[in-house]
This record gives structure tokens, sequence and C-alpha cells, in this order.
């Protein structure tokens, strides 16, 4: 799960660990690079590859919560995860 997650923390971590190039997003500037509006609300620039991450996590982790238990569902799981790499090639 190692590579999993590195891959997604290094998606998703501007948007949990702020640092200067993710807080100009939320800066308009004028001509001479002056603060003129602060935008408060969120953010929704790759917002849909975040919530397909969200949601190839979520397989993966019940891929390895059935396989513990024997839960005899891993194939709808694989159905599901490759729909969401088809999406995934969409955006």
């Amino acid at each position: 799960l190692k590579s999993h997650y590195d891959s997604a923390y290094r998606l998703l971590c501007n948007t949990s660990h702020s640092g200067v190039r993710s807080l100009e997003e939320y800066l308009v500037l004028d001509e001479r690079s002056e603060v003129r509006i602060l935008n408060s609300g969120p953010i929704e620039k790759d917002f849909d590859l975040v919530l397909i991450t969200a949601m190839d996590n979520l397989c993966l982790g019940l891929f390895c919560i059935f396989a513990f238990f024997k839960v005899d569902k891993l194939s709808m799981i694989e159905e599901f995860r490759k729909r969401i790499i088809q999406l995934k090639t969409e955006i």
C-alpha cells in the first residue's frame, strides 16, 4: 500500500498542507501584483481527480478487507477499480 499512499499523497498534499503556491490560488492580483480579492471559497481545480482518487482508495481498502475476511466479493471490487481507471483516463 505504500506506493498507493505515496501517489495519493503527492496528489492531495497541497490541499491539506498549504504552501506558498497553493495559497496563491486564493488571491486575485491587479496589474501591479497587489492583492485585490481573497477567494475564501473552495478551489475546484482538479476536484474530479481528487474524488476519483478517493474512490480508488475506498475500493482498495475494501479489497484488502474482503481478502482478509475471505468475503467472496473481490471480483466486484476489481470491476469497480477497472471503471475508476477508465474514469482517470477520461479526465
